[in-house]
């Protein structure tokens, strides 16, 4: 018996020999017989790809015998737990291939591979062993919506909660959005703040899921995905428009002034309105529509806006663009007078009735009334004139009357208009001055000076046009 090493290869032969007479007598050798020693064969290195201290199920992973040398004619033979596994594969292929990894496939395995030399296979020392470590995935987390609404608009700002289940240890959160990562938090807390967005002018759905990482025997583990969560997001009410209706650049005192919110078309329904003068909130009218008998208190800048219901949440539109609105009083009375000042004329004589407006002389129309007809000098014949200044802007003005007679008799008034931010405001009318009259059948001679200065408003002028009064003739 020989324990074979690296220098006993040789040819060997026995002879023996028997005692005859207390002699030995040898036999022949016999042939002999040739003994070849060969080292072992190298060991193989299994190795996992990849190489993790614990797998999940359903990964995939593969387990390669390397061969030193990669020696012909040999084949790999894989062994778990001590068993051998079927299937020997060549050397050209010693990779064992595992799909998808169960919780069957946790053991250790080793590999070894044998070869023929001079007719007899070799086995090779066993590999190193793997061990093979298989865990379920850590359990999957619920994700909530806060505030949770049926359905959102756009603006809307929503708390995004990720929570693991107990007993877990999370190190980081991940959010998605139909698949697609979102962000990610390190951490032991998965909340997000966002704000949701509505595609243009259509409706959109938003759908979050999420997961978490877990450290298990050194191995940083994702969670399944969360269950999704869906939402629609409308989008948000649109801003009205403000209307003032009538539209003027300025309002008088006592005037009433529409302010009418109109609202875009949409897919909401109005339920009610408001006004904002200056930012500060007005009583709420019931429609569109709030009527106001302005004044100069009533004078700002105006908004308006409407509430609407989404699954029962009460919603309010944006303001509408900024509407300025101006009130002020009427200009003030004016101040008729007459010449002569009792108010009794005579047939033939002249009459002057003049309107005196105070304050600043800005750019006014006067008019005259009788009776309270307005006074048109162009329709009433030559008889009746007015002395309108060109430029507008003085403070007063006449009516003259060449000739009085029983037509002109009557209660006249007057008033002027005043130009503020391009529109004409009327003031109120004068107090009104009966004019009366002296008239007989024949009529009197009456001698007229050729000239008479009249004091009108503080102001004189000379009214010439009587100076054809000189040459009348009694009849």
């Amino acid at each position: 018996m020989l324990t074979v090493e690296m220098g006993d290869s040789s040819e060997y032969s026995c002879a023996y020999w028997v005692l005859r007479a207390s002699r030995e007598i040898p036999s022949r050798e016999s042939p002999p017989v040739p003994v070849a020693v060969i080292g072992p064969l190298p060991v193989p290195q299994l190795t996992a790809s990849p190489a993790h201290p614990v797998y999940v199920v359903g990964e995939a992973m593969a387990l390669t015998c390397s061969i030193p040398g990669a020696p012909t004619l040999a084949t790999v033979q894989f062994s778990k737990d001590g068993g051998e596994l079927p299937s020997p594969l060549l050397n050209d292929s010693p990779t064992l291939q595992l799909a998808s990894i169960g919780t069957g496939h946790a053991g250790t395995y080793s590999c070894w591979y044998q070869r023929w030399e001079s007719g007899r296979e070799i086995s090779s020392p066993p590999s190193g062993a793997v061990a093979i470590s298989v865990l379920d995935p850590p359990r999957k987390p619920s994700v909530s919506l806060s505030p949770d609404y049926p359905a959102y608009v756009a603006g809307d700002r929503v708390e995004i909660n990720c929570s693991a289940p107990p007993g877990a240890s999370p190190v980081q959160y991940g959010l998605y959005e139909i698949g697609e990562p979102l962000g990610s938090l390190t951490g032991n807390a998965g909340i997000w703040w966002m704000d949701l967005e509505a595609n243009n002018t259509r409706n959109s759905t938003w759908s979050f899921s999420c997961a978490y990482i877990e450290l298990i025997q050194g191995r940083a583990l994702t969670s399944h995905a969360s269950d999704p969560v869906s939402v629609s997001v409308l989008p948000a009410p649109a801003a009205p428009s403000l209307w003032l209706i009538p539209p003027l650049p300025l309002y008088v005192t006592g005037e009433t002034v529409t302010a009418e919110c109109v609202v875009p078309a949409g897919p909401f329904v109005p339920r009610a309105h408001w006004v904002l003068r200056d930012g500060e909130a007005l009583r709420e009218p019931p429609g569109p529509q709030l009527p106001l008998n302005v004044t100069p208190s009533d004078s700002g800048t105006y908004r308006c806006g409407y509430s609407t219901e989404l699954h029962g949440r009460h919603l309010r539109s944006p303001p509408s663009d900024p509407v300025p609105l101006s009130v002020t009083d009427p200009p003030p009375q004016p101040v008729l007078s007459m010449d002569p000042p009792s108010g009794v004329v005579s047939e033939g004589l002249p009459v002057l009735i003049t309107c005196a407006a105070p304050g600043d002389a800005n750019e006014r129309r006067f008019h005259f009334y009788k009776d309270g007809a307005e006074i048109i000098p162009g329709d009433a014949g030559s008889e009746i004139s007015t002395t309108e200044p060109s430029t507008g802007s003085m403070n007063f003005s006449v009516l003259s009357i060449l000739r009085a007679s029983p037509s002109n008799t009557g209660e006249f008034s007057c008033g002027y208009e005043v130009n503020m931010s391009g529109r004409w405001i009327p003031s109120p009318r004068s107090q009104a001055l009966n004019v009366t009259g002296n008239f007989t059948v024949t009529a009197q001679c009456v001698t007229f000076p050729l000239a008479r200065d009249l004091a009108v408003g503080g102001s004189f002028f000379v009214i010439n046009t009587l100076i054809f009064f000189i040459t009348h003739r009694c009849c």
